[in-house]
């Protein structure tokens, strides 16, 4: 099983973005490779994915900076991706997000999925610029 974390730099306030990543509302407008159409129900989404509909859910830390994305399908345990704001020292932050090789997930998919990720966060990146 592989477990590979991906980090970017994002040019606003750790908090700002925190409360951006925080908010389940805001998963469908930044996770646009994952998620293909959304719809919010109370702390949750419903969301249609590569995967099937799926429902995700943030538990936060505002204190640790600490964004775990619950996803759950139909059935199904629910998966945490965990996602980590950090505030750096000349004001901006730096956004991880950890991703687990599920089991049985072939090696090529993994890479995908790193590589879509990037793009994910690239997109906090592009809201903050």
């Amino acid at each position: 099983m592989r477990i590979e974390t991906v980090h970017k730099h994002i040019a606003a306030p750790a908090s700002t973005v925190f409360d951006y990543v925080a908010d389940v509302g805001n998963l469908a407008e930044w996770s646009t490779e994952f998620i293909k159409e959304a719809e919010r129900e109370g702390d949750h989404i419903r969301a249609k994915t590569d995967m099937g509909e799926v429902t995700m859910t943030t538990r936060a830390n505002e204190e640790s900076g600490v964004v775990d994305i619950l996803v759950e399908s139909d059935g199904g345990p629910p998966v945490a991706f965990p996602t980590r704001v950090l505030a750096l020292p000349d004001g901006s932050s730096a956004i991880g997000f950890t991703l687990f090789q599920l089991p049985g997930q072939p090696e090529e998919a993994f890479d995908s999925g790193l590589a879509s990720l990037g793009r994910e966060l690239d997109n906090i990146r592009a809201r903050f610029s």
